[in-house]
C-alpha cells in the first residue's frame, strides 16, 4: 500500500488527489454537481466551492482551518467574518459580494425549513 513520507498508509482521498488524472476527474465531477444546484438553495455556498472544483477538506486546507468548519459554514450554522468571506472569495476566484450573497441565500433557505 502506498504511504506518505511518514510511513503511514495513504488515505483514499490522498491517493486520489496524488494522481493528476483522478484529481482532474474529481474537479470535473464537482463542477457538474454544482451545475445541478440552484443558486437560491441552501447549498449556495457549497455550489461556489464545487464550481471551484474543491472538496471541503481542500478548501479548509487553503484557508488554514478544519473541514468541519467548512461544513458548518455551508450549512449556515455559523456567521462568517469579513476575513472569512474574503478568503473564500479568493479561493473560489469570485468577488466577495458573490460569497456574501451565497451566505445570505443559504441562511434564508435554511430558515425556511
Amino acid at each position: 500500500m502506498p504511504s506518505l513520507d511518514s510511513g503511514m498508509p495513504m488515505t483514499r482521498r490522498e491517493r486520489l488527489s496524488s494522481d493528476p488524472k483522478k484529481a482532474a476527474a474529481l474537479q470535473r465531477a464537482r463542477r457538474r454537481i454544482a451545475q445541478e444546484l440552484s443558486d437560491d438553495s441552501e447549498f449556495s455556498v457549497a455550489k461556489l466551492r464545487l464550481n471551484a472544483g474543491l472538496s471541503q477538506a481542500e478548501l479548509a486546507n487553503m484557508m488554514g482551518t478544519q473541514q468541519p468548519a467548512i461544513a458548518r459554514l455551508e450549512k449556515g450554522q455559523t456567521e462568517p467574518q469579513l476575513s472569512t468571506i474574503e478568503k473564500l472569495a479568493e479561493a473560489f476566484g469570485v468577488a466577495p459580494e458573490k460569497v456574501l450573497n451565497a451566505f445570505i441565500r443559504t441562511r434564508s433557505a435554511v430558515g425556511k425549513r
